[in-house]
């Protein structure tokens, strides 16, 4: 009754208070319980979510705010599992950034994602989730060759395998970021 007067929860979201609730959810409640005002610009954050074409779209508006403030960040990289089950650490995790900001993972526009994948990857490929350079070489060359303007920061995630290597790897002023963005 109380999170129905203070406006946290509406009349009529949740069939049962005695089932769990979903990520998405909590998200939501997150957001109307922290009364913060956001930003008119969220959707430059709709990129950065791996599963954002899955969530609802009466969701993807918290999620964005959520995001944008950096109560979540994801549960495998920007990955949200809006429909996946809640858990008490998620809500937890969550409810500790919205009280305290020190908390909080700020929230960085990405221009470009790419991915390194020591087993599954190819040099031949273009950097995508689905399609990985293999090597960590790789990525930093291709990184040279996008990184003069940038409009957003450019970040690498290594996925899986052992990334060996055959010489000292270099990394110089040209693999730096551009324009106040940074390459992560």
């Amino acid at each position: 009754e109380k999170a129905l007067s203070l406006g946290i929860v509406a009349a009529g979201e949740f069939d049962s208070y005695t089932r769990g609730i979903t990520n998405g959810e909590m998200i939501r409640i997150a957001v109307r319980a922290a009364n913060e005002t956001y930003s008119t610009k969220l959707n430059v954050y709709a990129n950065q979510i791996d599963d954002y074409a899955s969530i609802t779209e009466e969701l993807k508006p918290y999620v964005l705010k959520a995001f944008s403030k950096g109560y979540i960040t994801g549960v495998m990289h920007t990955i949200i599992d809006a429909n996946g089950s809640a858990s008490r650490s998620d809500g937890a995790t969550i409810l500790a950034r919205v009280l305290d900001k020190n908390r909080r993972l700020p929230a960085i526009v990405i221009a470009q994602k790419l991915y390194v994948d020591a087993l599954h990857g190819s040099d031949q490929n273009n950097g995508t989730l689905s399609m990985p350079f293999q090597t960590i070489q790789k990525a930093r060359d291709f990184v040279r060759t996008i990184n003069t303007d940038m409009n957003g920061d450019i970040v690498i995630y290594l996925r899986t395998g052992t990334f060996a290597l055959s010489d000292t790897l270099s990394f110089g002023s040209e693999d730096s970021g551009t324009n106040g963005f940074h390459i992560v």
